[in-house]
């Protein structure tokens, strides 16, 4: 069904491993896919990240590229690509004295144009599309997604642009369309509608901005949404209202679903340090599957799609039960009869939305669809395919894609080297991890109840099961004999796997810990806490320590011994700066670094480390993904729960010799284990 998929033996091979949900999402293995994640961007101290955007296909595709704070995953900017066949988007991100600025520096085709955006003001002054007009001082990020006077803008976190320099960047793409570069393109067809995929290859940004701008469905029901809205009232508004309410329609109308063709690296540069390190993001595959047949994109399926009054753009609003069905795409039923709850659904087959208030909160990873997980298990060599437990939601369909999109990275332990040498000024070594969770404010931010407005179930015995922290009387859904005006933010949890929901006493507390352990080894398999090798022990002999910890935030940086690669010297004197406080120890307080100075000397300056995910000694519920066991499985073995967290990341490893001409940077991925319950 997707585009670019592979055929013959091994496609016939997958396909038959994969039979019983053969669209659902997956990390993508040639790193080619639908999704790609950034795990970490930084402007602190130096540091500036490029981006490099590239669609593989022949085919205009829409993506969006959305940049989260690393405390708590909030928004701090985003816009759309749109990228012609084959083209690459390019970009860094800078600090300044306001915060991070993202500079595009695409290159100009032969007619001086370059890569639209939309907004087109993120790389251009004006909507003048030339390169001569190319906006240098860049787009700023903002903090209105984490500070303001409303419960679904102020997540008690830190509100000052300090929260905005590190993170990381999640692109998804939106679906794609046909178009051809043609000296005598015009903008809009006679009847006004904007030919978007002829607009992206002749990168038209004035009509790109005007097909995804306002209108639309705030126009159709006064701003409020998720109330009242029925399919009949949006098409008889969006037929006879006004031109900004039936373009957006006609741009969603133009989009085939989404395609496996976005290729994505990024790059972390220092320029002062002279160093320079990077490598490819996560890709998932096959994140959105209309179940709607692809049928070819050409002029007279674009008309088809344009005059298809069942197709709506229902992106941008609260998925409330009374109309969760109306997100669902509208070929449900051919594609998984575990969906004919929803296969009346009549949501355009893509993730087109409007690039305005709320449209812009869309597409997001919780748009995986069918909520469905495949992965290659090397332990079983085979592939293996989970639905994730309905129990936390109770959204028509009974399923989250968050869920999915979390159990294609379910990790038991991380492991990766380490080294930490200080020889003076010859041979400086020092490393950081970074371990990202991009998909963890979906179970702990208070916030995010507003903005992707999943309620929780009814508890067992009437009260609440939980909160994502909805700040009205539909903080969850009370039980029998409860008194929502008396219930504020009551029962705060997080949904598994995560422990504590984001919550603190003061802004700089603000958090939401897993508990996790680290077993520390040498490269001659030591490991701390035991007898220097070389001779026999008396017994018994104490096992290797293992150190409790916790990891606290959505992008984590991990330092050995306070000495970091990223270059936040001197624990003492404020280390980490700003926001970069992203590991504690438990329970003595906060700190900052595995400590590795107990390994057996001589060779106690590098080696590696395995970090336990699903540690839980001081009692919080299970770091555990629940599973629906009746769904799929690998081996014949139903699969009940998947334990650790979702995590993706690297290490950096710096070689400093005080030398801006000789010193030199390196990334490593992680591994990871995996730990699946029967």
């Amino acid at each position: 069904m997707k585009f670019l998929r592979s055929t013959g033996a091994l496609a016939a091979a997958a396909a038959a491993l994969l039979s019983q949900n053969a669209s659902a999402v997956n990390v993508a293995g040639d790193g080619v896919g639908e999704v790609a994640i950034a795990p970490y961007y930084t402007v602190r101290d130096g540091w500036q990240t490029l981006i490099n955007l590239t669609n593989t296909s022949p085919d205009p595709i829409v993506v969006k590229v959305r940049f989260h704070e690393a405390l708590n995953s909030r928004d701090v900017l985003d816009f759309n690509v749109a990228l012609s066949g084959y083209d690459v988007f390019i970009g860094r991100l800078v600090d300044s004295d306001n915060g991070p600025r993202f500079i595009g520096e695409d290159s100009a085709d032969s007619n001086g144009r370059i890569t639209c955006t939309i907004p087109s003001s993120v790389v251009l002054n004006s909507q003048t599309n030339n390169i001569s007009n190319r906006n240098t001082t860049g787009q700023l990020m903002s903090t209105a997604g984490f500070s303001g006077g409303n419960p679904s803008s102020n997540d008690t976190g830190p509100v000052g642009v300090d929260r905005l320099r590190e993170g990381y960047v999640e692109f998804v793409v939106m679906g794609r369309t046909i178009g051809t570069k043609d000296s005598s393109y015009v903008a809009q067809d006679p009847t006004g509608v904007i030919n978007v995929g002829n607009a992206i290859e002749n990168h038209d940004c004035r009509a790109l901005d005007g097909a995804f701008g306002p209108g639309s469905r705030a126009e159709v029901v006064g701003g409020v949404y998720g109330v009242d809205e029925t399919v009949a009232a949006i098409d008889d508004q969006a037929t006879t209202g006004s031109d900004t309410i039936r373009q957006i329609l006609a741009t969603a109308r133009q989009f085939g679903e989404p395609i496996n063709a976005l290729k994505y690296n990024f790059r972390l540069v220092n320029p002062a340090r002279g160093t320079e390190a990077g490598g490819a993001a996560s890709v998932w595959g096959n994140f959105y599957n209309s179940g709607v047949a692809d049928a070819p994109m050409d002029a007279a399926n674009i008309a088809a799609t344009l005059a298809d009054v069942d197709c709506v753009v229902t992106r941008g609003d609260q998925r409330e039960a009374a109309n969760a069905n109306l997100w669902q795409p509208g070929g449900a039923l051919a594609l998984d009869t575990a969906f004919a709850a929803v296969a009346n659904a009549v949501s355009c087959p893509n993730l087109v939305t409007r690039q305005f208030s709320n449209g812009f909160l869309e597409p997001s990873l919780n748009d995986a669809f069918p909520p469905e997980a495949n992965w290659w298990d090397d332990s079983l060599n085979q592939a293996v395919s989970v639905q994730p437990d309905a129990t936390y939601t109770n959204v028509a369909g009974g399923l989250r894609g968050i869920d999915a999109m979390s159990a294609t990275i379910m990790r038991s332990a991380i492991n990766n080297e380490w080294a930490n040498v200080d020889d003076g000024d010859t041979r400086g070594v020092s490393t950081d991890w970074i371990v990202t969770m991009p998909t963890k404010s979906f179970y702990v931010d208070r916030g995010a109840g507003v903005q992707f407005g999943i309620p929780l179930p009814i508890a067992a015995g009437g009260g609440f099961a939980g909160s994502r922290g909805r700040p009205e009387a539909d903080l969850g859904q009370p039980g029998p004999g409860v008194n929502v005006a008396t219930v504020a933010r009551p029962l705060m949890v997080a949904y598994p796997p995560f422990q504590n929901p984001f919550n603190g006493a003061t802004p700089n507390e603000a958090r939401a810990c897993n508990e996790v352990e680290f077993s520390v080894f040498d490269r001659a398999e030591q490991a701390i806490g035991q007898a220097a090798a070389g001779g026999p022990v008396v017994s018994p002999a104490p096992p290797p320590d293992v150190f409790v910890a916790q990891l606290c935030y959505e992008s984590n940086v991990i330092t050995f011994d306070g000495v970091s690669a990223l270059g936040f010297r001197g624990l003492g004197t404020g280390f980490p700066t700003g926001l970069n406080r992203l590991l504690a120890n438990y329970p003595s307080g906060p700190q900052n670094t595995v400590q590795t100075t107990g390994l057996p000397a001589p060779n106690n300056d590098n080696g590696w480390v395995s970090m336990n995910l699903t540690a839980n000694s001081l009692g919080f519920q299970s770091a555990t993904l629940p599973l629906d066991p009746t769904a799929f499985g690998g081996n014949g073995q139903a699969l009940s729960a998947m334990d650790g967290l979702p995590v993706i990341g690297f290490l950096l490893k710096l070689r400093n010799r005080n030398d801006a001409t000789q010193n030199y940077a390196s990334a490593a991925d992680h591994g990871y284990g995996r730990s699946l319950t029967p």
